[in-house]
C-alpha cells in the first residue's frame, strides 16, 4: 500500500456533453473511481497520448453512442500508488494501460491472450466495470483499473515515448505479427500518421520489405528519416502509374487511414499479391463501399480487420520496441492544454503523436 494520500475523487479533462465534445472542448471534471478490489491498481498518471479514437469518441462519431461526461485517453503511463494483492504489481512500478481495461478473463479468447475479442471487452474509457462505474480515461491525475491490463514498461523507454506504443504501437504491431511481416514479405503501410509511422518502424524492424503508401509526397522526408528507402515511398496520386509498377506484389497492406473515398477495389486490391491481405486498422465513421465477391475470390485475397492486442502481446511489443529502437515521434504538451491539443490532432498537425503530461512530469 502506498504512503501517498490517494484522493476519493479523481479529476481530469472531460467533454461534459455531446455539444462540447463536437467542439473538442474539455474542461476540469471530478469523478469517483471504481470500487477498489484486490484485482485493481491505482496509478498516478504521468503521461497520456492522444489517439484518433479520442476524437471519434468525444464527437460521438462512431456507431456506438458516447456516454457523457467523457474523459478520453488510452495511452496511459503512470506510477502504481496502490496495488491489489491479486495483481503482479507493487507500489512504485511504472506501468502502461492501453485501450482495454475489462474482459471476462475466462473465455477462449481471454485464455489465448486475445482479450480484445472477448465478448465482454470494455475500454479504458467508456467501459463499464463490474460495480457499474464507467471507466474514465487518462486525461486525468489518477486512474484505477484492473491490474491485469497494466503492463510493465521497459526501463529504456521514456514515459512519453512509451505512451503512444500502448495503442498506436500495438494496433500496428499486432496485425504485422498475425499476418507474417518478416524477411521476404512485401508490406505496405497506408497512411503516415500516428499509427502509420509506427507501422513503418515495426514492419522494418520485423525484417519486411516495407513501403509507405500516401496520397501525396508531403511526408517523404520524414519517412526517409524513419529508415524507409526513398524508392519505397509510394504516392498514389496517379493510381495507374502505381498499379503499373506494383500490381500483384504486396503480401500485406495495413491501412491506418479512415478517409472517405479510399480507392480500395480500384487500387489497393490491385496491389495485393494472390492470397494477399488488406487489413483495416483505421476505423471510418461511414460504411464500407459495396463491392462484388469476385473482388476477393479471383485472387483469393482477404479483407481483414484488427484491433489492439492483449496484455501479453503489449508487453512483447514494448520489449521488441525497446530492443529494436522503435520510438514514436512525439511532442509533449501540458495536460491542461488538452482542448487545444485535441483540436490540433483533429486538424492533422502532429508529427506524429501528441502526448499530454501532468504538471510534475512535463
Amino acid at each position: 500500500m502506498s504512503t501517498e494520500q490517494i484522493p476519493k475523487q479523481f479529476s481530469g479533462y472531460a467533454a461534459l456533453s455531446e455539444e462540447e465534445g463536437k467542439k473538442l472542448d474539455v474542461e476540469p471534471y471530478s469523478f469517483t473511481p471504481k470500487t477498489w478490489s484486490e484485482d485493481d491498481v491505482t496509478l498516478k498518471i504521468t503521461h497520456c497520448g492522444i489517439c484518433g479514437s479520442c476524437i471519434h469518441t468525444l464527437t460521438n462519431g462512431w456507431p456506438f453512442p458516447t456516454k457523457y461526461p467523457a474523459i478520453c485517453g488510452h495511452e496511459v503511463v503512470g506510477i502504481v500508488v496502490e496495488a491489489g494483492s491479486n495483481t503482479r504489481h507493487k507500489v512504485g512500478d511504472r506501468v502502461g494501460v492501453g485501450a482495454q481495461s475489462i474482459s471476462c478473463g475466462e473465455c477462449r479468447e481471454c485464455k489465448a491472450g486475445k482479450e480484445p475479442y472477448c465478448l465482454k471487452m470494455g475500454g479504458t474509457y467508456q467501459g463499464i466495470f463490474e460495480d457499474g462505474t464507467m471507466a474514465q480515461g487518462g486525461y486525468s491525475n489518477y486512474m484505477r483499473t484492473k491490474g491485469a491490463f497494466a503492463v510493465p514498461i521497459p526501463s529504456v523507454l521514456k514515459s512519453e515515448v512509451a505512451a503512444p506504443l500502448l495503442c498506436a504501437g500495438i494496433t500496428t504491431y499486432s496485425p504485422l505479427k498475425r499476418f507474417g511481416a518478416s524477411p521476404g514479405k512485401k508490406v505496405g503501410v497506408l497512411g503516415i500518421g500516428g499509427l502509420g509511422h509506427l507501422g513503418l518502424m515495426f514492419s522494418k524492424a520485423l525484417g519486411a520489405d516495407t513501403y509507405a503508401l500516401s496520397s501525396s509526397n508531403g511526408k517523404l522526408d520524414d519517412v526517409v528519416k524513419m529508415g524507409i528507402p526513398k524508392e519505397n515511398y509510394i504516392s498514389y496520386s496517379n493510381p495507374q502509374e502505381v498499379i503499373g509498377a506494383h500490381r500483384g506484389s504486396f503480401d500485406l497492406i495495413i491501412s491506418t487511414s479512415s478517409g472517405k473515398g479510399m480507392p480500395l477495389e480500384s487500387l489497393f486490391f490491385e496491389l495485393l499479391a494472390p492470397e494477399g491481405v488488406f487489413c483495416l486498422l483505421g476505423m471510418p465513421e461511414e460504411k464500407f463501399p459495396a463491392m462484388f465477391g469476385q473482388a476477393f475470390a479471383m485472387k483469393g485475397i482477404q479483407l481483414a480487420g484488427s484491433m489492439i492486442g492483449g496484455p501479453r502481446q503489449i508487453e512483447e511489443m514494448l520489449n521488441f520496441a525497446a530492443d529494436n529502437g522503435v520510438k514514436p515521434w512525439v511532442e509533449v504538451k501540458p495536460m491542461h492544454q488538452a482542448s487545444q491539443a485535441l483540436k490540433e490532432v483533429h486538424a492533422g498537425r502532429p508529427r506524429y503523436r501528441y502526448v499530454l503530461a501532468n504538471p510534475d512530469f512535463s
